[in-house]
């Protein structure tokens, strides 16, 4: 049997290894930018900002939980190993008072969240961490604090949550709105949260011609800004290209990237288009570094980004909920030249019918801009958005139409062209026509004549993916703008057959909605065109609704022969979906 002083010696011996073991660790982690020291009870409060505190007696704690010390921060490391010679005296002692630490007096530590700091105890913590101990026992006193402690919280994070524990003080909203969460991952960013709500509170007040009070203001900001955008977000899954972000994260980038876009492209954007314009551009970069993203938010409206993974999806699943409980279109892009254009009459027509935001944009050629021509559409454009009683945002672009019609297009519900901006006199497409043809990814309302009530609508139905896009469209026009439909199914094309209809009928019965069901027949493929534009007049219908390609053609290339015929001959309003 070993000697006191024998047991003493391998005390030393053991602290020494332990000593070598911390200068080791602290080397590697300053290599890495990274700190070994213990949190500081006190500074940890102070910054947290206690609301209360319990004794909860004797509990069995997680030994590597304790990360922090009331008093001895500086004389051990993170995992308690010892950082200062003087200890060791004090260490071996403790080391050598009985075979094995969990025999000696419970520790004292005070429990923040899920982390615990040593009271009383640290050189017992020290010795059962290097024995490899589990859980040691524990005098534990709760303190509550606003914003709760992890214990792998590094530095950082600390000073994330100090600085969310002062924008929860100043705001209230742990009280105002229980289970709220705005954690960010990134220091400095409450600051941006404080400055929005001070900014919502200023509109708000100057709209309704009141003061808010502070809590007001927090609570409205919270429920009628903030929670409306996280919501989006939760819906578009954004949370999952960059791990380790956090909703408030997507808050204060979106509302940035928001008015970035709102600068760019000389309109409002509302913060849902904002999240999806986010989710391209996300979805193009993969999960690069955050830097980078930050750097390159405006490059979501560049025209190639169209042709990306989520918004390629199609366009009636991200609109679906609409279809039942909101307008289908509410936000309607239409390009212009005068204000007198076909195409703006028939998009103020719909944008009236939908109570729909309108976006005109005015094209000019390349080089040949004319302020005061623009100011005088300008006011033009105006001017018919009051009589019409809708709410109008124009922008002025020159150059080619596809690159700022695709930018543009990524924000909004439907487009309105007048189809001279697509083909030539003779109905051959131009250049920039086919190229926009080939990047669009929302409905084409395309017009050529005055505008029309839209009242008899005809589907040219062939049961493949766009076609479904337009039976959607079909369904929610009859039912909410009362208008009657045609369904028609050009059979001798290779893809219908006489069941193509079935899927319509059963998916317009199950809409309660009524419908004249059709077929016909052609000898080749070319001929359906005709027959479509023939069908239709035989109908009087003011609108033929098409798909952009085949069921079996794909997406992102030139529109398929149907469409391709329909878009250059048939004269009526004529809406294309993608």
């Amino acid at each position: 049997m070993l000697s006191s002083t024998a047991k003493y010696n391998l005390a030393l011996r053991d602290f020494r290894r332990a000593r070598l073991r911390a200068t080791l660790q602290e080397i590697t982690a300053r290599l890495r930018g990274h700190s070994t020291a213990l949190l500081a009870y006190d500074e940890v409060m102070a910054r947290l900002r206690m609301t209360g505190s319990a004794e909860r007696g004797v509990q069995s704690i997680p030994v590597k939980k304790i990360v922090g010390s009331v008093g001895r921060y500086n004389d051990f490391s993170r995992t308690f190993l010892p950082r200062r010679d003087h200890n060791r005296e004090r260490w071996a002692a403790v080391r050598t008072a009985t075979e094995r630490v969990t025999d000696l007096p419970p520790i004292q530590v005070y429990q923040v969240g899920d982390a615990y700091f040593v009271q009383d105890g640290n050189h017992r913590v020290s010795i059962a961490r290097q024995q490899g101990l589990e859980y040691l026992d524990a005098y534990v006193t709760e303190v509550r604090t606003r914003v709760p402690l992890a214990p792998d919280d590094s530095p950082d994070a600390l000073i994330i949550k100090a600085e969310y524990a002062e924008f929860l003080e100043f705001t209230r909203l742990d009280v105002l709105r229980p289970g709220a969460n705005l954690l960010t991952s990134v220091p400095g960013q409450t600051v941006h949260l404080e400055n929005h709500i001070e900014v919502f509170r200023y509109f708000a007040e100057e709209a309704e011609g009141r003061p808010l009070s502070d809590e007001e203001a927090v609570r409205r900001w919270y429920d009628e800004a903030y929670l409306p955008l996280v919501e989006a977000v939760r819906e578009q899954g954004l949370l999952r290209f960059l791990p380790g972000r956090t909703e408030a994260d997507f808050y204060v980038w979106i509302a940035a990237h928001g008015a970035a876009l709102r600068r760019e492209l000389d309109w409002p954007v509302s913060p849902p288009k904002a999240v999806l314009s986010m989710v391209d551009e996300l979805q193009q970069r993969g999960r690069r570094p955050l830097q980078r993203l930050a750097r390159s938010v405006l490059n979501v409206v560049r025209p190639e980004s169209a042709a990306h993974d989520l918004l390629e999806e199609q366009w009636a699943t991200t609109r679906l909920l609409a279809r039942y409980s909101d307008r289908l279109f509410q936000d309607i892009l239409v390009p212009i030249r005068t204000p007198d254009d076909y195409a703006l009459t028939q998009a103020l027509a719909a944008a009236a019918q939908e109570q729909a935001r309108l976006y005109g944009l005015l094209l000019t050629p390349a080089g040949a801009d004319d302020p005061d021509q623009a100011a005088q559409v300008h006011q033009a454009f105006e001017e018919r958005c009051r009589r019409e009683q809708v709410q109008g945002y124009l922008a002025v672009e020159s150059g080619p139409l596809a690159a700022h019609v695709s930018q543009r297009a990524l924000l909004m519900d439907l487009v309105v062209l007048d189809r001279a901006l697509l083909t030539t006199p003779d109905g051959t497409f131009t250049e920039d026509g086919l190229a926009l043809l080939a990047v669009l990814r929302r409905p084409l309302l395309v017009t050529s004549a005055p505008s029309r009530a839209l009242r008899r609508l005809l589907l040219a139905y062939d049961g493949g993916g766009c076609a479904q896009e337009g039976l959607f469209i079909a369904a929610y026009l009859a039912e909410q703008w009362g208008a009657s439909l045609v369904v028609l199914t050009v059979l001798g094309t290779g893809r219908t057959s006489a069941a193509t209809l079935d899927h319509a009928r059963r998916y317009l019965a199950l809409h309660e909605l009524e419908a004249t069901f059709v077929t016909a027949t052609v000898t080749e493929p070319r001929l359906a065109a005709a027959t479509i534009s023939a069908t239709a007049l035989a109908h009087d219908a003011d609108l033929l609704i098409i798909g952009s390609h085949g069921e079996h053609q794909p997406v992102g290339r030139s529109p398929g022969q149907t469409a391709a015929q329909l878009l250059a001959t048939w004269r009526r309003p004529l809406l294309v979906c993608p």
